[in-house]
This record gives C-alpha cells, structure tokens and sequence, in this order.
C-alpha cells in the first residue's frame, strides 16, 4: 500500500491533529475502505514494533515516519483531477505534483505567507481568457479579497480554507465561483492549503 492508495484524513487519525481536524478525519476514515486498510497495516505495524520495544514507538519517531511516506507522493492522488481541471497528459499531471513539492518552483504571491505556481494548461484550457495556478497559504494566511472576471473553479487537494462568506473547503472538494463573485479566503488547519485554480478573464474590449 503507497501513501496514493490512502488519503492525507488517515495521517491525522493516526498522528493527531486539533479536535475539528480530527473529527473531520475519523468521519473519512470510518466511510473509506483504503483508509480502512491502512489503519489496519499500521496498526499491525505498531503492534509488531512495540513486542520488540521496551516502549510504545515515541511521538517523534511516529512524525518522522509519517513525514517521510507523505514526502514520498502525498498529492499524487489528485493526478487525475489536476489533469482533467488543467486539460494536462497524466505524466504532465505527475510533473506538476512533484513541482509542487519543490519549494524553489513557488513565487511570492499577492499577500504574506501565500505563493504562486503557475501552470502551463494543455490546449482546451488554454487561452488569454484564462488564469491557471496552484495557490499556497500558509496556515492563517489570507488571500486578499478580490472579484472573479470570469468563472472560476478551485480544486483544494492540502489542507482546506475558510472564505470570507464563511464557506469552508477541504482536501478532495471544489470551489466554483461565478463571475461577479467577491471574496478572500484564509487556510485553516495545521497545514498549508494548496489549491488548484482555474480561472476565466473576461477581454478587454
């Protein structure tokens, strides 16, 4: 089982989180049988572990591990929804995802603690009347107010936000936003949100 075949809800039910957090995640994991599963395995994991210690594995070697099956591919899941938002080849969603992990492929965005990346479309998203880019804040950080030109659709696949009409979106949900539409966001969690976007621009005339 790889950290694709599971989702980011069972790393909070094994290593904790804040109470919400938590609640939200036992509630994945209760109706997702590969979370299930991997509840299960890690459990099994633990318990081997432990008959060979003198002591339950401590808090810190359990962060350890899970930091490294999460650097290994923890978006890799969404592969198929970056690919079809962004009209991208699977490989070329893959390239994304690991562009994402790589601080060096971020720039500074519009406010403090928010960066860009942006995206190259394939050739039905692609277009002047187009904005495509994964958005990242860090925890507490806001995007600044602002009015969609166009259609927008937002895909978060780390951490969720709270916008400023007090929708709040998680991991594996979609935001879409009409034209007209204003508000700002900030990311809630522990973590930092990474958002997909997609968004239309109205021409000038």
């Amino acid at each position: 089982m790889t950290d694709a075949d599971v989702h980011d809800e069972l790393w909070v039910v094994l290593f904790g989180g804040d109470a919400p957090s938590m609640a939200r995640a036992r509630a994945h994991v209760d109706g997702c049988e590969a979370c299930q599963k991997g509840e299960q395995m890690f459990g099994r994991l633990w318990g081997a572990l432990s008959g060979h210690l003198s002591a339950a594995p401590p808090s810190e070697a359990r962060s350890k591990l899970l930091d490294r099956v999460r650097k290994d591919d923890r978006l890799a899941h969404f592969a198929p929804e970056l690919a079809e938002l962004f009209d991208l080849t699977e490989a070329q969603a893959k390239q994304l995802i690991r562009d994402a992990r790589d601080p060096s492929k971020w720039i500074e965005g519009p406010a403090p603690g928010v960066e860009l990346l942006p995206v190259n479309t394939g050739t039905r998203a692609t277009g002047m009347d187009r904005i495509s880019v994964l958005v990242k804040l860090e925890p507490g950080a806001t995007l600044p107010q602002h009015t969609h030109a166009g259609t927008e659709r937002v895909l978060v696949i780390q951490g969720g936000y709270r916008d400023s009409g007090g929708r709040e979106v998680w991991r594996g949900e979609v935001h879409r936003m009409e034209v007209g539409s204003t508000h700002s966001f900030t990311a809630v969690g522990n973590e930092p949100c990474i958002c997909a976007s997609l968004a239309g621009v109205e021409p000038e005339d």
